[in-house]
């Protein structure tokens, strides 16, 4: 019982001064290399086509439109810091839905390094 405990206090306490140290690295607004979704535009589009759920009431108010949110790829490919940046806000409640969904993405590049970058990406919403 304790090597669990001792296992579970040493995991826990390394997962925190790891968002420590990410936190003080700066993030991005313009890099070399912009982050991207694994797989490019072909795998962003997959993802969307089967993790998007078109609002009900945005289909019977027939809503369509763009929402373009803005998150944080980590370094480590890890994603964080979503926000709305514009569009309806029934649209954007589903894509902010979809995106925590999101598979690890690959990080941006600056200088030949990993970096930390905010990304810009566009959600379009379109009915049938």
């Amino acid at each position: 019982m304790k090597i669990v405990l001792t296992a579970c206090l040493v995991f826990f306490s390394f997962q925190s001064i790891c968002a420590q140290v990410r936190e003080k690295e700066p993030v991005f607004q313009r890099v070399e290399i912009e982050a991207n979704f694994p797989g490019g535009i072909r795998g962003w589009r997959e993802f969307v086509a089967t993790h998007l759920k078109y609002p009900a009431k945005a289909i019977q108010k027939k809503i369509e439109g763009r929402v373009i949110l803005r998150f944080i790829v980590y370094k480590d490919s890890t994603l964080a810091d979503f926000k709305v940046m514009s569009g309806n806000s029934i649209l954007a409640e589903a894509a902010l839905a979809m995106i925590k969904q999101s598979p690890k993405w690959v990080p941006a590049n600056q200088s030949g390094r990993l970096v930390n970058s905010y990304k810009l990406q566009p959600v379009d919403f379109k009915l049938k």
